[in-house]
């Protein structure tokens, strides 16, 4: 989920980003610094969280084999069978409110 929000909004932020570094060059550049230097924050702020969901993503994915897939494993740990169910489906919720709000 998260690589389609990040393949899409690559493009549009390095878009941005070029912009922005293109108005610091300007001559009248000095009158809004502060404004282009807050938003190159924002987008290095934004490239940053993205990529943490995305690990977090993979690294979720491995552990939903792990107790989805395997029943031996929910047969030995059917407690932590059961609360991965519970936290995975609040967990897919929330990428899905990511991917779909940003």
């Amino acid at each position: 989920m998260i690589n389609i929000f990040n393949n899409s909004f690559t493009s549009s932020k390095s878009y941005s980003k070029v912009h922005l570094q293109s108005l610091l060059q300007t001559k009248d550049s000095n009158i809004i610094y502060d404004k282009i230097s807050f938003w190159l924050k924002q987008l290095k702020n934004i490239d940053q969280i993205t990529s943490i969901l995305s690990d977090v993503q993979h690294t979720w994915s491995h552990l939903g084999q792990i107790f989805s897939e395997n029943e031996d494993i929910r047969e030995q740990f059917p407690k932590h069978a059961i609360l991965f169910e519970n936290i995975d489906s609040n967990f897919k919720v929330l990428f899905i409110h990511v991917v779909l709000f940003s």
